[in-house]
């Protein structure tokens, strides 16, 4: 038995053409820049679990109610975890940064530096309040990581990768 195949050529999607268009000009492999994305995804998406899983743990063992009972202010509450979390968050910004400018030293001098800290800057201020309207819906803090990491994960790999 005899068999041929001649299969169609490849007809690259929108994103491969725009990549081809992007990094094969600059010499870099766009299998390289996705699989960086997907890395940093799952680095970012582990910053919103954290803060969740505290609180959610909180709430288990009843630290919060121990707190407000000794009088601790609702506001004050918030406000110190809002900080804490925030303050967290741009520590592990600026490592990033500063591995990053350790990389790509020309692209620190081009001014791309400071758009990647406004928009990381950005993204650890609105991650913060998504992450505390779930924890009003969660009982346990590891299925709590789980969730908020798998969900800001398959939004990021969707938003990223055009899916």
């Amino acid at each position: 038995i005899e068999m041929q195949s001649q299969p169609f050529p490849h007809v690259a999607t929108q994103s491969e053409a725009l990549f081809n268009q992007l990094f094969v000009q600059s010499r870099v492999n766009a299998k390289v820049v996705q699989y960086t994305t997907l890395v940093m995804q799952a680095a970012y998406g582990m910053i919103p679990a954290g803060f969740i899983a505290s609180l959610v743990l909180e709430r288990e063992m009843r630290v919060k109610s121990l707190l407000l009972v000794s009088g601790l202010s609702t506001r004050i509450y918030w406000l110190s975890v809002f900080l804490w979390d925030t303050a967290a968050g741009m520590l592990v910004v600026f490592f990033n940064l500063i591995l990053w400018a350790a990389c790509f030293r020309d692209d620190v001098t081009s001014g791309v530096a400071g758009q990647l800290l406004l928009l990381l800057t950005l993204f650890v201020l609105a991650v913060n309040p998504m992450s505390y309207v779930l924890t009003s819906r969660l009982k346990s803090h590891t299925l709590a990581i789980g969730i908020v990491f798998l969900l800001q994960f398959g939004v990021g790999v969707i938003l990223t990768t055009g899916w």
